[in-house]
């Protein structure tokens, strides 16, 4: 039988922290969702600086905390976070008519919702996901087409329906892992070749 278990400092400290997370909750005796909320926020410290920081000038910006969520969805208000990172984000109808720059630090994100805001412009450090596979940016005001979407390689599913949108750039045709372009309810008249 085994009666002594040696381990590094550091999972000792990491195994410290779960069994005080766990007393917390059984000490407020909570409800099962409050539990899996609770947990959620707690995984919000494990992100990096960067990410950190990302997330409270998006909330300085928004004007309230964004809460931890377990899925993304189209009318979500939330942050899903995988290990160490930040990879999903919904900032669905918050009346946001900016971003800050440092969502760029936000490089592995895979989806991002901004659906319902008012935004006409995309900061330029939107180009450093390059992990960003979904971007959805319907019933914007968008005007002109973010140039800076082309410097996403992975993105697959691009959605610009209900915005302002008179033309889209040649260069989009080299979005080369685009698969679903949705551009309902724009004023545009032709389409690129490079997407026909």
């Amino acid at each position: 039988m085994v009666t002594t278990i040696q381990i590094s400092e550091e999972i000792r400290k990491k195994l410290f922290q779960v069994i005080n997370q766990l007393e917390k909750v059984r000490k407020r005796r909570v409800t099962y969702n409050e539990a899996i909320k609770f947990l959620l926020k707690e995984k919000r410290d494990d992100v990096s600086p960067e990410q950190t920081q990302a997330l409270e000038d998006l909330e300085n910006t928004i004007g309230k905390s964004i809460p931890p969520v377990k899925e993304i969805e189209w009318d979500t208000f939330g942050v899903k976070i995988e290990g160490y990172n930040v990879v999903g984000l919904g900032l669905y109808k918050q009346g946001l008519v900016s971003l800050p720059e440092s969502i760029g630090d936000l490089t592995s994100l895979k989806s991002l919702w901004l659906q319902y805001n008012q935004l006409s412009t995309l900061p330029e450090s939107i180009g450093n996901l390059s992990s960003l596979k979904k971007l959805s940016l319907r019933s914007n005001q968008l005007l002109t087409f973010p140039k800076v979407i082309l410097n996403l390689p992975s993105l697959n599913d691009l959605d610009l329906n209900f915005n302002k949108l008179v033309t889209l750039p040649e260069s989009i045709g080299n979005l080369t892992s685009l698969k679903i372009l949705y551009l309902h309810k724009n004023q545009l008249s032709t389409l690129p070749e490079s997407i026909g």
